[in-house]
Parts: C-alpha cells; sequence; structure tokens
C-alpha cells in the first residue's frame, strides 16, 4: 500500500489566496440559481483535450485518430505512475515486461522480444524522441501529458508502429512566473519517495525548469543464500529499488514566432537483480527444495547479483511560426543507453555438476549508444569471456 501526496506552491501565496476569497464572496454568479424549466448540471461543462500526436496541437474531438490523452491530474486521479500502470488507464493496451525490456501490446498487435535492439511494434516517444526497449518503466513525474494512438501510426511515428504509438511529454518552462510542485509518497517495504520540480523565469526571453524524482523500495522476497567465498557473508537484496531521475530544461523565446527548447534527462535503476525460483526440470530438479512458487517468497541465491540501467536523454526542438498556418519544427535528439547484468542462472546455493561447472552465473553489459551498437559479455565462472 502507497500513500501518495502531491503540493502545488507559488510566489506570493497570500495575495493570491487573498484575491481567490474575494473572488469567490464576491461573484454574484455563485448564488445563481437555475431559470425555471433549467435543469442544473454541475461538472456538464466538457474540457478541451489537445492533442500533438499528429506533430501539431489539435483538438482530439476534431482528429481522425483512435486516441486516448491523459493530462497530469488524469495521471495522479487514476494512479498512473509508470508505464505498467496505463494499461489500467487507458483501452485496448497491455503491457509486458521482460528484464530490461517491455513490450506494448494495443488491440493485441505489438512485438515481443527481449533483445535491446528489437523494434517495437508500438514505439514510445518520450519529448518527441523515440525510446529504446529499455529503461521504459521509470516512474512519470512532471508529466504534461500521456497520449495512446491506436492503429498503425506509419505516417506520424514510423514503419516499426504496426500497432499503435504512446506518446509522453514532460512539463515545459513557462513565464508565468515562479513556482512548483512537491509530492512524496510511503508504503510497506520501506518504500520511500519523492518528486518534485520548480519553474524558473529568468529573463524576459528565457525560463528554466528543473524536475528530479527518486525512489527507494526493499525487495518483496528475503534471500537466505551468500556469495561463495570464505565469509559468506554478502547476502543480496534482488527485486529492490533505487531510481534516481533529474531532468533540466531551458526555453528560449527571443521573438514571439520563435522559440527553442532544450531538454535532458539522466536517470539510474538498480533493482538488485531478478528474485526468481527456478521451475523444476530434470536439471534443476535435484537442487530445489522448496515448493514452485514459494508462498513465503524465500530465494536462495548464492550470487550478488545486479540489474543496473543507466540514461541520457536530451532533445532540441526549435519552432519558427512563419505565417499563420505555417511552422517549421527541428527536432534533434541523442541518447545513450546502458544495462548491466548480474544473476544467478541455478537460482540455488547447491553446486551444478550437471552443467559442468561448481558454481554457475551470468554477467551481462550491454551498450546501447546513438549509432545502436550493442555489445554484450556473458560468462561462467572459471570461464573466460570470449566477447
Amino acid at each position: 500500500m502507497n500513500l501518495f501526496t502531491t503540493r502545488i506552491w507559488r510566489a506570493a501565496p497570500i495575495p493570491a489566496a487573498a484575491g481567490l476569497a474575494l473572488a469567490i464572496f464576491s461573484s454574484p454568479t455563485l448564488a445563481q440559481k437555475p431559470e425555471a424549466g433549467e435543469v442544473e448540471t454541475p461538472g456538464a461543462e466538457l474540457e478541451e483535450v489537445m492533442v500533438t500526436a499528429q506533430r501539431r496541437t489539435e483538438n482530439l474531438m476534431t482528429t481522425a485518430v483512435a486516441a486516448s490523452s491523459l493530462s497530469e491530474n488524469d495521471l495522479q486521479k487514476k494512479g498512473v505512475v509508470s508505464i505498467i500502470d496505463l494499461q489500467y488507464a487507458t483501452p485496448s493496451l497491455s503491457v509486458q515486461e521482460v528484464g530490461h525490456t517491455s513490450s506494448f501490446n494495443i488491440r493485441g498487435i505489438g512485438q515481443q522480444s527481449t533483445d535491446l535492439n528489437a523494434v517495437p511494434g508500438v514505439p514510445l516517444y518520450i519529448d518527441g524522441m523515440l525510446n529504446p526497449t529499455i529503461l521504459t518503466s521509470n516512474a512519470y513525474f512532471d508529466t504534461n501529458s500521456v497520449e495512446v494512438l491506436r492503429g498503425p501510426q506509419g505516417t506520424f511515428a514510423g514503419a516499426s508502429s504496426t500497432g499503435g504509438a504512446i506518446f509522453v511529454n514532460s512539463r515545459n518552462p513557462d513565464f508565468s512566473g515562479l513556482h512548483g510542485t512537491f509530492g512524496a509518497r510511503i508504503g510497506n517495504y520501506h518504500d520511500l519517495g519523492f518528486n518534485g520540480a520548480v519553474n524558473l523565469p529568468l529573463t524576459d526571453t528565457l525560463a528554466g525548469r528543473i524536475a528530479v524524482d527518486v525512489e527507494r523500495r526493499d525487495s518483496f522476497f528475503v534471500n537466505q543464500g551468500a556469495q561463495p567465498g570464505p565469509a559468506k557473508t554478502a547476502y543480496n537484496n534482488p527485486g529492490s529499488l533505487d531510481e534516481k531521475q533529474i531532468r533540466a530544461s531551458l526555453l528560449w523565446m527571443p521573438l514571439d514566432d520563435l522559440s527553442v527548447l532544450w531538454k535532458t534527462l539522466y536517470s539510474t535503476t538498480s533493482t538488485g537483480g531478478y528474485p526468481y525460483i527456478p521451475l523444476p526440470s530434470p536439471i534443476y530438479a535435484p537442487y530445489i527444495s522448496q515448493a514452485y512458487p514459494d508462498p513465503s517468497r524465500v530465494l536462495h541465491l548464492d550470487t550478488v547479483e545486479m540489474s543496473d540501467e543507466t540514461a541520457v536523454r536530451s532533445t532540441l526542438e526549435v519552432k519558427w511560426k512563419i505565417a499563420d498556418s505555417v511552422t517549421l519544427r527541428s527536432l534533434t535528439g541523442y541518447g545513450s543507453y546502458r544495462s548491466v547484468q548480474v544473476h544467478d542462472i541455478d537460482a540455488t546455493v547447491l553446486d551444478l555438476p550437471a552443467l559442468g561447472a561448481p558454481h554457475v552465473e551470468e554477467q551481462a553489459d550491454s551498450r546501447r549508444p546513438p549509432s545502436r551498437r550493442n555489445s554484450t559479455c556473458c560468462r561462467r565462472r572459471g570461464v573466460p569471456c570470449n566477447g
């Protein structure tokens, strides 16, 4: 169970509160009653929903696309804090997480693959930039909107969008003054989280925004294994969470028709490895002394597991309105992604002679630079790496 609270603050809150109170008590419209024959329908006014999935700001009601749009308030009301929760707030969307990758299906169409270089069937765009299959489960913070498009979107999202596309847009800096948000959450398993953002109007033409998100949580499992060696005291905590994200943004508007927006995100996520119990099989069955699945969630891993992800993502967007209906837009992006994994293949504290090694573990270091090259190194204890 998690408890979440969010507070929004702005500069000079006392005059603002006084003005709000004056408006409430002096406004005659609040005391009016409906005329005879009229039916009072509180909240009947529909809010205009704007989407940008087709590379321009449009009204969702007049856009020829099947889409769902969630604002920041909608995300909080529906409890959407990551891409996993999004499938419970939008129709026809399902999310599958396998290791460091996430695959999306819309209307049953997508691409399920654990390969870091696999082309997704439903691409994820963050601030207009295509995101790889890794680092997709990070928590949302300081988000302006999330748009889910259903059906093929090859025209606006590329040839890989056979099932649809997902667009996540963070909040931009503005010139409305010094203000920000603050949120904190607490839950079981020593779950502690914090997120906040501050908007800074630096000059008449330059504004900045800084947003952070931090969360730490213990594992849902208990590991009774230890690292091999004389001491055997290095207990591991697979399934825990240690996530840190920070985003810096700058908006420069030297002219009313020209804007330059720069955003850079740095993110690190560590889960301490994968908590799993091996399925009974001809190889592992003699070494498994507990029922599967173990209702007590007790692990016996004798390897200090690791599952770390690091990402740096930067975008530069330039918009120049040269006419009433013509705007030139340039979007440049850079991304660097890296994942490091170490896990115990047998998931037991016993030796496995059937596998040809007294102790078996796997190590993988996968890098995903902008050139989309990928290098993976896997080895077993006592066997050199060939990568």
